[in-house]
């Protein structure tokens, strides 16, 4: 009896020396090609990319991670500060994490596992929170707009824009006093970043072109 209890807890302990050990599973993405926006959420801080060979890249970093033998077992990373990244594909949103810890870098799946990037991720992060800046990129896109007033516009993007799935409203500044009243249809160049404040705003907008009116 003595000799089957000693076996057994032998057993356990290879056991539990093993599952501490075991890797987690590989990240779950959605496959590149259907990923259409990027966004990055920090404290009150958000901006989007649409720029498709930003998405790219960056969906090949998370693609090339290392998977750890820490595990994920909250909705959210069990840190202070963190990043939640909302890949946004096919009018769904994957949502992971960012954030370091004891100098080490991790990108975090909610049940799925923890993983270290390469540096060239934080890179890419660097890269979009600068671009609220201003960058040479012009993006176009369609909206309606629902209010005026002497300097500002509220619009909704068109259908089928992928500002749409930012947000549906977005507000932007119309010194120039363009003169417009709800129901036109505008073409808005700006450089491609939304900051998720609700009505979301733009990053630098460039042009606003009347391309129908009431």
């Amino acid at each position: 009896m003595k000799k089957t209890k000693v076996i057994f807890l032998i057993i356990l302990t290879l056991g539990m020396i093993t599952a501490c050990g075991k890797k987690g599973e590989p990240i779950a993405l959605p496959d590149v090609s259907t990923v259409s926006s990027i966004e990055i959420h920090h404290g009150d801080i958000s901006v989007v990319s649409i720029d498709q060979s930003f998405v790219d890249e960056f969906m090949l970093l998370l693609q090339d991670m290392e998977i750890t033998d820490r595990q994920s077992v909250n909705d959210a990373p069990a840190v202070d500060d963190y990043m939640a990244i909302d890949l946004n594909y096919d009018n769904q949103v994957s949502t992971i994490f960012y954030y370091e810890k004891n100098s080490v870098e991790y990108v975090e799946q909610p049940y799925q596992g923890i993983y270290k990037p390469a540096p060239a991720l934080r890179e890419k992060i660097t890269e979009l929170f600068n671009s609220i800046d201003g960058t040479d990129t012009i993006f176009t896109f369609q909206a309606t707009v629902l209010q005026v007033n002497d300097t500002r516009l509220l619009v909704e993007p068109v259908a089928g824009s992928v500002e749409l799935t930012s947000s549906d409203q977005i507000s932007l500044s119309n010194e120039e006093g363009i003169a417009l009243q709800a129901g036109d249809v505008v073409e808005i160049e700006y450089d491609g970043s939304i900051m998720e404040t609700y009505p979301a705003q733009l990053g630098n907008v460039y042009s606003i072109r009347v391309v129908t009116q009431e």
